[in-house]
């Protein structure tokens, strides 16, 4: 939208954007405007301007020096909203035009400006997270998702021959979301602690589903079918499953492993 130059693009910018391409603060008969306009401003500010007249640039507000002169030059948030004086209103009649203050008080700024090739034509902006400089919806919608960390456990416990509610409990167990007496203790819930299945010792996740003596029996068994008892001296359920997940086996016993582990679980 900011830099198309088809029909449909001149409309949708003269809808909806000020001639700097920042969003408009109110558009009549827009439902969905109100939260559109933050990300358009911040696509903005992502961008940066190639500029050759300097019309289309905010001189102190848009990177166009390679930084911004409100953020170089430390001015405060509350002014940038008055600063909208664009870099053609100080560059005309090919010169351009400093106050000797400003000139005197930033000489490396204006060292800068005046490095910059100034040709008459278009001012071009383009988008920093973009390889070619330009922005699409799938590469805008990439950036705004939040990036969760990969894990090694994903495709263990996320298999079409398991239950999917057995795949959640699973999924709860490794991140602590059951809830057992010891978490709704801790969040304020008044009640003794104690496991309801042998009546000796505190309710955690470790203890329902590895450490309990009503319990364990039941994995020393199923560990004897694989050969693998030495598992079951593990302090808990998670240091259990850390291990489980790096046994190996034969492909064909290897579901049966992942199935009976989450199964049992």
């Amino acid at each position: 939208m900011i830099k198309g130059a088809d029909w449909a693009h001149q409309i949708m910018r003269s809808r909806y954007l000020t001639d700097f391409s920042y969003a408009k603060q109110n558009i009549a008969n827009s439902s969905i405007w109100i939260g559109l306009k933050d990300e358009v401003n911040q696509l903005v500010d992502d961008s940066y301007s190639c500029i050759d007249r300097g019309d289309g640039t905010f001189f102190w507000r848009d990177d166009w020096l390679g930084y911004k002169l409100v953020d170089k030059l430390k001015i405060h948030s509350y002014m940038h909203d008055f600063l909208n004086f664009s870099v053609h209103d100080y560059f005309y009649d090919d010169v351009w035009h400093f106050s000797t203050a400003f000139v005197n008080r930033f000489p490396e700024v204006v060292a800068d400006i005046l490095l910059l090739p100034m040709n008459g034509g278009k001012d071009v902006r383009f988008w920093k997270h973009s390889v070619r400089g330009e922005v699409s919806a799938a590469l805008a919608f990439s950036r705004k998702c939040h990036r969760f960390p990969e894990v090694n456990w994903g495709k263990w416990i996320w298999e079409p021959f398991i239950l999917v509610r057995r795949s959640i409990l699973c999924w709860r167990v490794i991140h602590g979301r059951l809830p057992t007496l010891d978490i709704l203790v801790r969040q304020g819930l008044v009640a003794p602690n104690g496991c309801s299945l042998c009546f000796e010792s505190g309710e955690s996740i470790s203890h329902v589903l590895w450490n309990c003596s009503k319990v364990k029996p039941i994995w020393r068994e199923f560990l004897s079918w694989f050969d693998k008892a030495p598992l079951g001296d593990c302090l808990d359920i998670h240091l259990f499953l850390v291990l489980a997940w790096a046994t190996k086996f034969s492909l064909q016993i290897l579901s049966f492993w992942k199935a009976g582990v989450i199964t049992i679980l």
